[in-house]
């Protein structure tokens, strides 16, 4: 499994993380140009590469975790009453991607892919940035999903089950 998940991600050496966002629990992390998609609903915009991400994960420089998978579950203050993970703009994860997007300055490059016979995943970026997906179940369990996008996008599914396109 690690060198079929390294074949698959390679195309994103050398490729810009332009940012990270949540659906839920869900994370995914976009990478490369801008591109249109096509399809019979009409046609939108999206970056050339997608990591949709349901296993922990975290991101780090150096030797500090900016943000981490537990962080969507923890409120951004603690006063808050009634505290709704899913109200966006209500947690941890939600204020640093927001923080994240407004850095124009960052230019994260992918500079090398490094996978684990479980189908963890790391990718390191210049600048001591550092993205590590763990896989945790020994269920039948979808960890994380690699996309392509363009004409005919290509989704590689990885789990407990192995890698599926």
């Amino acid at each position: 499994m690690k060198s079929k998940i390294e074949n698959i991600t390679k195309c994103l050496i050398n490729e810009e993380l332009i940012e990270f966002g949540r659906a839920a629990d869900l994370v995914w992390f976009s990478f490369g140009k801008e591109i249109l998609i096509k399809n019979s609903k009409g046609s939108r915009k999206k970056n050339k590469y997608s990591i949709h991400i349901q296993c922990p994960w975290r991101l780090s420089i150096k030797d500090k975790v900016k943000v981490a998978s537990y962080d969507i579950y923890l409120p951004i203050d603690s006063n808050i009453q009634n505290f709704n993970w899913e109200e966006f703009g209500s947690n941890i994860f939600d204020n640093i991607s927001i923080k994240f997007l407004q850095n124009q300055k960052r230019n994260y490059l992918v500079k090398k892919i490094v996978a684990d016979k479980f189908g963890g995943l790391k990718i390191i970026f210049n600048k001591n940035l550092t993205l590590e997906i763990f896989t945790n179940s020994s269920q039948n369990e979808e960890f994380w999903r690699f996309i392509k996008f363009g004409n005919k996008s290509k989704h590689f599914v990885i789990g407990s089950f192995g890698v599926v396109e």
